[in-house]
């Protein structure tokens, strides 16, 4: 982690997946300084409040490998906003919260295809890295959630990737 994340994380500022409900709720307790907007933060889900309460306020190397990760901060503005206005931001982050719930169990759906299946694998070193190209010809593809599962046609497992991932490619057979 670098310094600047370090002092991101003492500034109140967490990446999206560390952002629990409690930790949520305790920020919006130090921000609500009426205390009217408490109960109805108390009765959202996890995933509502940080559609609600939650803003992009930058991003930091994190890792040895120095990658980029975006962290959110608690929206102080929405603490000064009227009551109605605060009410329809709720249920817009209620609707939006289940839209993004339900889109989550659709595509965890499982399919399977017969197709050809191209993927990459990573050999050699960290600084002299050497892609090594992989082709199935024949090759039965589930697609269970966010992931491909290959099979050859014999139905030994082959390889697990994710949808979407570099260097993956699935073709159907016509």
């Amino acid at each position: 982690m670098s310094r600047n994340a370090r002092a991101a994380y003492e500034s109140g500022e967490m990446p999206w997946s560390k952002w629990t409900k409690g930790a949520m709720l305790e920020a919006a307790r130090e921000l609500d300084q009426a205390g009217d907007k408490m109960p109805a933060l108390e009765k959202l889900t996890a995933p509502a409040l940080r559609c609600l309460l939650l803003e992009n306020s930058s991003w930091h190397h994190t890792s040895s490998r120095y990658n980029a990760t975006n962290f959110y901060r608690v929206n102080e503005d929405l603490f000064t906003w009227e009551p109605a206005e605060f009410a329809e931001a709720v249920e817009r982050a209620q609707e939006r919260a289940k839209q993004d719930k339900q889109e989550k169990t659709e595509t965890a759906g499982e399919t399977t295809q017969k197709g050809r299946f191209r993927w990459l694998t990573w050999a050699g070193t960290r600084n002299h890295p050497k892609a090594v190209e992989h082709v199935l010809e024949r090759a039965v593809v589930t697609i269970r959630g966010r992931f491909y599962h290959v099979k050859d046609e014999k139905g030994n497992d082959v390889v697990r990737k994710m949808v979407g991932s570099n260097g993956t490619e699935f073709t159907p057979a016509a």
